[in-house]
């Protein structure tokens, strides 16, 4: 493995780890600016199970203060660090009861201080006259909450709590959004993720021919470092033909402490109300699990653990 970056025409060093050559044998010389697009989605789901509804209000609360817009901000700002972008605007909204959207709109060229801005709400009239590519340059995040009541037999239902974070990372030119995939993934953690990357277009090299793709990608997994992908088992579904890769990941953890709300040995009053009670919560947890990883249908292929 290395740590060097197949994209080409990039003159930095990537921070994840993908399998390549000598860049002076592989990398593609092109003529002018970079047509490409890319676009990385990313759908992070966060499970959790709370006993009561005093459990609940803690979660609530404390995921409402977790994926606030101000700390959406925060990991918007460090992808755009990785890619090596330039921040031109970023806006953000809290909404009630739950959840929180950001933009950030970005350049691959500097931009002067001046104008630069952090806002809620809105975005300055006045960036339009920057010279960055913002119709495909920008990176987005929101956040989503549901909750489903179940009965267990303990003296009160139980809680189902998943909340999402999407979050899109589009570029164009030089810059590349799988820079800051491992990142994403290890920050915030998911139980279970959904990755997707496509690039459209085409630029040209120096002879005239056409190039659909600057990065040799066999799996979105091997731009995972080790220690995440020891995490989880994976599914790939590549259309090469069309350069699109995607992936999904369940969390390899069994264990239902880890998914319980609450502080360390959480799950000893459930296995206190007896053995059917804890099989039923398992049954709920792994059946949402399931039905997030597979998307409401079986995956077309096995998993892929690497």
């Amino acid at each position: 493995m290395s740590t060097s970056s197949r994209i080409a025409s990039n003159g930095h060093e990537s921070s994840y780890h993908v399998p390549t050559e000598d860049r002076s044998k592989t990398a593609i010389a092109l003529s002018g600016f970079n047509n490409l697009s890319k676009m990385l989605s990313v759908g992070l789901y966060q499970v959790r199970v709370a006993k009561s509804a005093t459990e609940l209000t803690a979660y609530q609360f404390n995921t409402r203060r977790r994926f606030s817009s101000r700390r959406i901000d925060g990991h918007l700002k460090k992808v755009v660090s990785l890619i090596d972008a330039n921040l031109i605007s970023l806006t953000r909204q809290d909404y009630e009861p739950q959840g929180a959207s950001s933009l950030v709109l970005v350049s691959e060229s500097p931009v002067p201080r001046e104008c630069v801005t952090e806002r809620p709400h809105s975005v300055e009239d006045s960036l339009s006259s920057v010279n960055g590519h913002l119709d495909k340059s920008h990176v987005s995040a929101h956040t989503y909450l549901d909750l489903h009541r179940a009965e267990v037999g303990l003296t009160e239902p139980v809680w189902v709590c998943t909340c999402r974070v999407d979050i899109d990372v589009s570029t164009c030119g030089h810059i590349s959004p799988l820079r800051a995939l491992d990142s994403l993934v290890g920050d915030f953690d998911p139980d279970v993720a959904h990755l997707d990357f496509r690039v459209r277009g085409f630029t040209r090299d120096v002879t005239g021919n056409k190039v659909f793709a600057d990065h040799g990608i066999e799996s979105l997994q091997d731009f995972l470092s080790t220690e995440q992908r020891k995490l989880y088992r994976g599914a790939d579904t590549n259309v090469r033909g069309s350069n699109w890769f995607t992936t999904k990941l369940l969390r390899r953890e069994t264990d239902l402490s880890h998914y319980l709300v609450g502080e360390e040995f959480a799950a000893h009053d459930l296995y206190e109300a007896g053995p059917a009670a804890v099989r039923t919560v398992e049954q709920l947890l792994r059946g949402e699990l399931n039905d997030v990883f597979d998307g409401g249908a079986p995956p077309p292929y096995a998993a892929r653990a690497k």
